[in-house]
C-alpha cells in the first residue's frame, strides 16, 4: 500500500463517548479532517462492553472511505471492552491505521479484565491481533505515545507524529475527536 505524509492529508479520527455504569449503549465518533483542519463528524452507535465495535466502525467508514487516507482510533477498546480488530478495519478498506494510547500497555490488566465478560476468548484473539503498542517520542513531554501501527511503516507514524502532534502528544485529529466525543453527554 503506497502512502505518504503530505499538508493536506485526509485524516479519520476515531474516539468513544464517556458510559456510566449500567449504561447499554455508547456514542463513537468519526472526526474527518484536512490536515488539521475540521470538516465534518459522523457518529454511530455500539455497545458497552459489547462485540459490535468493529462492524459499527467498518460500516461507518465503508460509507466514506473515499474522504479519508489515514484512520486514528483512541485505543484498541472502546465502550468499555467492546475490541476493535484493528487489522480487519485496515485491510478491508486498504487503508493506514493507528491505534493510539497515551498510556503505556500493562502486562496483563486488559487480560485480566476480558476475563470478567461475555466473549473472553475472541476479544483476547483480538487483543493479540493488534500487535504490540510501540512507544513513539513526540515533541510535547517526555512520555511518549504508544500506537499499534497497521499497514503502515513505523518511519511514516514518526513523520506524522511530528507534523501533527501540535498541542499535546495526541495528533491534533484525534484531539480534537476526543473532546468532540467526550463532550456527548
Amino acid at each position: 500500500m503506497m502512502f505518504t505524509i503530505k499538508n493536506g492529508i485526509h485524516v479519520v479520527a476515531i474516539d468513544d463517548s464517556p458510559h456510566h455504569k449500567g449504561d447499554t449503549s455508547t456514542e463513537v465518533f468519526f472526526v474527518y479532517c484536512k490536515s488539521t483542519f475540521l470538516e465534518y463528524v459522523t457518529r454511530t452507535t455500539i455497545t458497552v462492553d459489547g462485540i459490535d465495535a468493529t462492524q459499527k466502525i467498518l460500516e461507518e467508514l465503508q460509507k466514506n472511505q473515499d474522504n479519508f487516507n489515514l484512520i486514528l482510533l483512541h485505543g484498541i477498546s472502546v465502550g468499555g471492552l467492546n475490541i476493535v480488530d484493528i487489522r480487519t478495519i485496515s485491510q478491508t478498506l486498504q487503508k493506514p491505521l493507528l491505534a493510539i494510547t497515551e498510556n503505556p500497555p500493562t502486562a496483563g490488566a486488559i487480560y485480566s479484565a476480558i476475563q470478567k465478560v461475555d466473549n473472553s476468548d475472541l476479544r483476547e484473539i483480538l487483543v493479540d491481533q493488534a500487535g504490540p503498542m510501540l512507544p513513539f517520542s513526540t515533541t510535547h513531554g517526555f512520555k511518549p505515545i504508544y500506537i499499534s501501527c497497521q499497514n503502515i511503516d513505523e518511519k511514516l507514524v514518526e513523520r506524522f507524529l511530528k507534523k501533527f502532534c501540535i498541542r499535546s502528544r495526541l495528533p491534533e485529529q484525534l484531539l480534537l475527536a476526543h473532546k468532540i466525543a467526550s463532550a456527548w453527554k
